[in-house]
């Protein structure tokens, strides 16, 4: 369960920050993240496609995902399930899967990821979206995330405003 609320984490960071949610999200509230390029990204696409089916066959029409690693609404889908106990339970059976598809995290990518998360957080609260300071481990807690409408203009307005706080490289932006 520690790697599920990580991924909700990351989440909403990379949402706000890059407009990219991981796992269950999407980019531009339309696609999951494409995390790791290069040599990791089938074995991504192949544990994310594990996700859908096992999140198909608990009830959750999760699509599989794109070559590049992405779900096609996902970030719909992650609003509307997230807090069902349909959802949470789709999660507990098919978390494993989203487990291998997130790279290994170095110390210095852990740091990196939590002080673009603050300085990201810290934008977004000014823009009038009540996101907390992440912990730690770049962290922020998955309630957050699913309190926080990403389809409101003001979030929109307020994720274009910070967008530029976030790293653009991959491995940094979504602290993996």
């Amino acid at each position: 369960m520690r790697r599920s609320r990580r991924t909700a984490a990351v989440a909403l960071s990379a949402l706000a920050a890059a407009g990219g949610l991981t796992a269950c999200g999407g980019s531009s509230s339309t696609h999951t993240s494409a995390v790791s390029q290069g040599t990791g990204q089938p074995k991504r696409v192949a544990a994310l496609t594990q996700f859908a089916g096992c999140a198909r066959a608990h009830g959750i029409p999760v699509p599989d995902p794109n070559s590049q690693g992405e779900i096609p609404g996902g970030q719909q889908l992650k609003q509307k399930y997230v807090n069902t106990p349909q959802g949470q339970a789709a999660l507990k059976a098919c978390g494993s899967y989203l487990q291998k598809a997130i790279p290994q995290v170095t110390t210095a990518d852990t740091q990196q990821f939590r002080e673009a998360v603050l300085r990201t957080a810290r934008c977004m609260r000014a823009h009038g979206i009540p996101v907390p300071d992440p912990g730690p481990d770049g962290n922020i807690s998955p309630a957050a995330a699913a309190s926080i409408n990403e389809a409101s203009p003001q979030f929109q307005q307020a994720q274009q405003a910070c967008a530029r706080l976030f790293p653009k490289d991959p491995q940094v932006a979504t602290g993996r």
